[in-house]
């Protein structure tokens, strides 16, 4: 890698050293650069470990032309970016302006997530710990999620496409006080945007179409729900699991097979200003 003020800069995959994966040189540069950004250019970077992101790091691509996959029959676990700090104290981590491929059509096991943040920032007020930043990423073709929260708060999710993932496009569990806004989730299998025992978030103007569910919430309260479009999926907004006093104001819901909005065993919540149409039931 070449250090060049801020930024190290990283060519176009094929400059790890042989046997390696390409995640060996980025992460050797996220080390070395650790505070500052770290740019990968145009090419492809295949990596058969995680890529590692310190605190208040920038890790960017140069748009689409950034790709970072994996191996045909790798079959097995792998967090593709992922946090170095844990535990509720990761803070100050982006990325930003890339592309993950699960390569999901070469694999026949093994849970795969694109970016995964564990403990990405922590509380509120005064004690906050402020998160990250995961924006305009495509993160499509994972054997899981193509971008995962795990007790993770105060995170910014914008601007990022997630397709044709096995399970879930964008999944949060344990995490609160994120806000996810202009996010598009496409031909998930299950759900496009899933929130479990997450609380505290602010989802606006996401677009989920062709999933199973397209904005899912089970055990999560106090969540505001507002001018998001939940269009060809089986199930447009679904409530479920005593998630109660959530604010569902604004929303489209169109075309979707089953119903518009469904709320099962959940209690408290407001639902205004809402347009369901074309649905089944």
């Amino acid at each position: 890698a070449k250090d060049k003020a801020a930024a190290d800069y990283l060519g176009d995959g094929d400059t790890a050293a042989a046997g390696d994966g390409d995640q060996v040189e980025i992460n050797q540069a996220l080390t070395a650069g650790s505070g500052k950004k770290v740019v990968l250019l145009a090419g492809t970077y295949t990596i058969d470990a995680a890529i590692s992101v310190p605190n208040n790091t920038t890790l960017a691509g140069v748009g689409t032309g950034t790709l970072i996959t994996i191996p045909n029959s790798f079959n097995t676990h792998i967090n593709a970016i992922t946090n170095t700090t844990t535990g509720g104290n990761g803070t100050g981590i982006t990325i930003r302006d890339l592309k993950l491929d699960g390569n999901k059509a070469n694999q026949t096991s093994g849970t795969m997530y694109g970016v995964y943040f564990n403990g990405v920032g922590s509380g509120t007020g005064s004690s906050a710990v402020q998160g990250g930043t995961i924006t305009n990423v495509k993160a499509n073709n994972w054997r899981n999620s193509g971008i995962f929260l795990l007790s993770s708060s105060n995170n910014t999710i914008t601007g990022n496409t997630t397709q044709g993932n096995t399970n879930y496009g964008i999944y949060l569990i344990s995490s609160s006080h994120n806000t996810l806004t202009g996010n598009t989730a496409q031909g998930n299998t299950n759900y496009g945007i899933y929130l479990s025992s997450s609380s505290n978030n602010t989802l606006t103007s996401n677009t989920t179409q062709g999933n199973n569910y397209g904005i899912g919430l089970n055990s999560s309260s106090n969540n505001t729900i507002t001018g998001n479009t939940t269009q060809g999926n089986t199930y447009g907004i679904f409530l479920a699991t005593s998630s109660s006093n959530n604010t569902i104001t604004g929303n489209t819901a169109q075309g979707n097979t089953n119903y518009g909005i469904f709320l099962f065993s959940s209690s408290n919540n407001t639902i205004t200003g809402n347009t369901t149409q074309g649905t089944n039931t």
